[in-house]
């Protein structure tokens, strides 16, 4: 006599972890009377990484008009790259005229006077 045995089965659901994705900032630059075109330019090029003739069509939009777009990035990675350029300019500026924003709830990142 054959005794047939079969095997236990466990069905397991996976559970797909749902991770919150940081919200978007965008990145503006202002126009002043202060900051270089090139200084600008440069800052595009290094910190943003936009090729040399969309840094200058950038630079060129926020002269004219006042504003430009940068690029939309994670929160945290719009805060590193905003402050790295604050610490960029600082030998060139003055602390007190580039602190950020300190509410960083709006959807830009920019200094509290509005430049960048």
């Amino acid at each position: 006599m054959k005794v047939a045995v079969t095997p236990e089965i466990e069905i397991i659901e996976e559970q797909e972890e749902k991770t919150e994705l940081e919200p978007l900032y965008r990145i503006l630059i202002h126009n002043d009377d202060v900051t270089p075109m090139d200084f600008v330019v440069q800052i595009l090029k290094t910190i943003f990484f936009q090729s040399n003739p969309k840094a200058y069509e950038i630079m060129l939009i926020a002269h004219i008009t006042g504003l430009a777009y940068v690029q939309t990035l994670p929160k945290s990675e719009a805060e590193k790259r905003t402050y790295f350029l604050f610490w960029l300019a600082e030998p060139s500026f003055s602390r007190s005229a580039l602190t950020p924003h300190s509410d960083l709830s709006a959807p830009d990142i920019r200094s509290s006077d509005g430049r960048i």
